[in-house]
């Protein structure tokens, strides 16, 4: 579709690997059951994803798409922040561009952890709201953009953020009217389940 980047989202396994998984808990998306973080690697290799398609490693993930794209790796637990700011140096030791790999969080406690194992990864402070101090606490967080929920997002926002130097990327607006919304309001990026319907 040409799309420039990739959001993901990544959870840890019993023995500390970086897997990609939105939910907590292997029950929705796979024919297993239990939380991710209770199985070594090994044994989730050998569940499948709905459609057959089995668990990746971030590492394998990343191998797919190649360089070729922005890649967002949102992590949904604090605890599991370090362990995938370790992969995306790695991968960055190995020639990825560092412009390229985020990482993400509403767990902010873990991106701080994450930037001080990690010091040069790019970070950015998901948010549920877009609160009066977001912006500041993004900014003392050390973080290089917001991820504001997009029905949150003012023009007054995107100012304050951009003033501070912090790129503005929206989550997850689907509708042709509320893309064209978001790009009236400046935004630097725009996080859809369409890419089709964001691409000029």
């Amino acid at each position: 579709m040409g799309a420039d980047g990739i959001e993901l989202d990544v959870h840890c396994t019993a023995d500390g690997e970086v897997v990609v998984m939105h939910d907590e808990t292997l029950d929705r998306m796979t024919n297993g059951k239990g939380p991710v973080a209770s199985l070594p690697l090994a044994e989730l290799k050998k569940l499948t994803l709905q459609g057959g398609e089995p668990i990746a490693t971030l590492s394998e993930a990343l191998r797919v798409v190649g360089k070729r794209a922005l890649v967002y790796v949102e992590v949904k637990r604090a605890q599991d922040a370090v362990a995938a700011a370790k992969v995306l140096d790695k991968h960055i030791a190995q020639g990825w561009d560092s412009k390229k790999l985020w990482l993400i969080s509403f767990a902010h406690a873990g991106l701080k952890e994450a930037q001080e194992a990690v010091p040069k990864l790019l970070i950015g402070a998901s948010l549920k709201q877009c609160e009066p101090s977001s912006v500041a606490d993004a900014k003392a967080l050390g973080a290089r953009a917001v991820l504001p929920a997009y029905r949150t997002v003012t023009r007054e926002f995107v100012a304050q953020a951009h003033a501070q130097g912090l790129e503005v990327i929206v989550w997850t607006v689907n509708t042709p009217q509320d893309i064209a919304r978001m790009r009236e309001l400046g935004v630097d990026g725009i996080i859809s389940d369409y890419p089709d319907r964001v691409l000029p």
